[in-house]
């Protein structure tokens, strides 16, 4: 897959969810007082998708743009995966360079974690320690496959002796959407 059709298919996902979060919001806005709760419940169903893709899109536009790319180059996930969570961290101070796999310690930097699990909650959650990162993945299988590349990107060790056919996946549900979250903790100096 190039990044002419990852940019098409993520933009038609984008379209649709904004179509859907349209029709729920039209909706709503002409109940009385709140209106039906299966309504309200499919504009917060909708307004969810409608983030998803809109941050989706948002993030795919910016990396092809902040790195000049071919659109017919050959799209990779992961790297796209890793280098959002690299950029974001960069922006809020993490001395990381473009030549770093992972930040060091050092330099600013007095320590660094990162925590890789796959899952079926989509949600992020913000009340942690760190930054939660969350990716959507085709099935678990590519899950396993961001996993190992993660752990080998991110972690202390760089997944030495690691093999993603041991971990404990029995609270991952296969039939629902399955999503790869990496937690990244930095303490700076």
């Amino acid at each position: 897959m190039t990044y002419q059709e990852k940019y098409t298919e993520i933009y038609k996902a984008y379209e649709q969810a904004t179509k859907v979060m349209h029709d729920a919001t039209q909706k709503i806005s002409f109940t009385n007082g709140f209106g039906d709760a299966t309504e309200l419940g499919e504009y917060f169903k909708a307004q969810k998708a409608y983030r998803f893709a809109e941050r989706e899109f948002h993030q795919l536009l910016k990396y092809a743009t902040s790195r000049n790319l071919n659109p017919e180059s050959e799209y990779l996930p992961f790297e796209f995966m890793y280098n959002v969570i690299k950029e974001d961290q960069k922006r809020k101070g993490t001395p990381w360079t473009d030549v770093q796999v992972k930040p060091e310690i050092g330099n600013g930097v007095k320590g660094y974690e990162a925590n890789i699990r796959l899952t079926n909650n989509g949600e992020i959650n913000r009340m942690i320690q760190g930054t939660e990162y969350i990716f959507p993945v085709v099935d678990l299988n590519h899950g396993k496959e961001a996993y190992d590349y993660f752990a080998k990107m991110l972690q202390n060790g760089g997944g030495e002796g690691f093999d993603v056919n041991n971990l404990k996946l029995d609270d991952i549900d296969a039939s629902k959407p399955i999503f790869v979250k990496v937690t990244i903790t930095v303490w700076l100096n």
